[in-house]
């Protein structure tokens, strides 16, 4: 299968060619690239270059430590901007050290303002003395304010941070010894990769409290045998496979495809992996998915449906937020603001062609998204 030609690329797809574009990165292949080495407080800073070997590959940035206390590899010019064009990707780099000594109670990556506040986030494993890659999302799952005890990040605390990013902060000492060199490489802000296929959504409902469902389509296939539905519970750190779905092979049709994972007992992250009959795969975006407990879920009926839906808490508490609609494109098509009115509140579809749509209820900055299927 062939990547889209950009005269049918979606709005959706034509955006992340912008942000690939736009890429933010340093491989130390020829020098530093202005990044630094810093302790945290008064204590000397490690003594820290560029070198030219011991990369992944050819060159990177090392440190040594010089005191005792906890240091951080820190972010030069080209990532201290506004990265709010950026929610939603990931903050990947690599690191590795010459000893297995660790310290464990400190964050790991930080995002800090100009006024020293800071937002912080603790990876799940530490550095070996071989390469070890990290993917940190940048979006509020996993991020603390202040220390690792700190409340949790919203998702206007993220935007707030992403929008006046003075520094980033990238653990480099992770031992209690005071000759530790530490080497980092390939730090990069990157895109989850697209899949080769004319992918204009994937999303996931929370139908209850142990079922998310997941939907995609698809407006042409080439070759594709499969998808296999992929599922992280460590923070999108590595994914297992949890069922698949057969492809159409060869089409030029749209098509509409739906999973359940009936083992959802935690907040997760899904993404797509597609195969082609020449067992050639490529990934999709990363989406995440919040758990919902039972007294806190929502109800959406008829689907498929006419000319309205009903959205009820079940809970019987009062609706309240905002209700956005959207089509397979992601274009808003029906908006309701303020909303409270009682458990429950009819939406009118009358106005919608055939299709799928996708009815977002937003409150407390949380977003819960359901895919309807509307047939007048």
């Amino acid at each position: 299968m062939k990547l889209l030609p950009m005269v049918i690329l979606t709005a959706t797809l034509f955006s992340n060619l912008l942000k690939m574009e736009a890429q933010i990165s340093s491989y130390f292949n020829l020098g530093d690239e202005s990044w630094t080495a810093l302790t945290e407080g008064l204590l000397p800073p490690p003594s820290a270059s560029w070198t030219a070997i011991n990369g992944n590959p050819t060159g990177c940035f090392k440190a040594t430590d010089q005191a005792a206390g906890t240091w951080y590899y820190n972010s030069p010019a080209a990532f201290n901007t506004d990265l709010s064009y950026y929610y939603g990707d990931n903050l990947q780099f690599d690191l590795k050290q010459n000893t297995s000594t660790f310290q464990t109670n400190e964050p790991d990556v930080m995002i800090c303002k100009a006024d020293g506040s800071k937002i912080v986030y603790s990876t799940p494993v530490n550095p070996g003395t071989s390469w070890t890659s990290y993917t940190v999302p940048l979006m509020e799952t996993g991020w603390k304010y202040t220390t690792l005890a700190g409340l949790p990040v919203t998702y206007t605390d993220m935007m707030s941070f992403l929008t006046n990013v003075y520094r980033i902060k990238i653990r480099g000492d992770y031992s209690s010894i005071t000759t530790e060199t530490d080497w980092l490489d390939n730090v990069v802000i990157t895109l989850p990769i697209l899949l080769p296929i004319e992918l204009i959504s994937f999303e996931c409902a929370i139908n209850k409290s142990s079922t998310a469902s997941l939907s995609w389509e698809t407006l042409s296939e080439n070759n594709c045998s499969y998808f296999q539905v992929e599922k992280s519970n460590n923070n999108g750190m590595s994914f297992d496979s949890i069922g698949t779905i057969p492809a159409q092979g060869t089409t030029a049709e749209s098509t509409n495809y739906l999973f359940h994972d009936t083992n959802f007992y935690t907040d997760a992250f899904f993404r797509l992996k597609s195969v082609d009959f020449d067992n050639s795969n490529s990934y999709s975006d990363i989406i995440f998915s919040k758990y919902i407990a039972a007294n806190n879920l929502i109800k959406i009926y008829p689907n498929p449906t006419t000319n309205y839906i009903t959205i009820e808490q079940l809970s019987g508490g009062k609706m309240y937020g905002s209700i956005v609609v959207k089509d397979a494109l992601k274009n808003i098509v029906i908006i309701k603001n303020n909303m409270e009115n009682g458990s429950s509140i009819n939406v009118d579809l009358s106005s919608l062609s055939n299709g799928i749509y996708y009815v977002s209820i937003i409150n407390d900055n949380m977003v819960n998204t359901y895919p309807i299927e509307v047939i007048q």
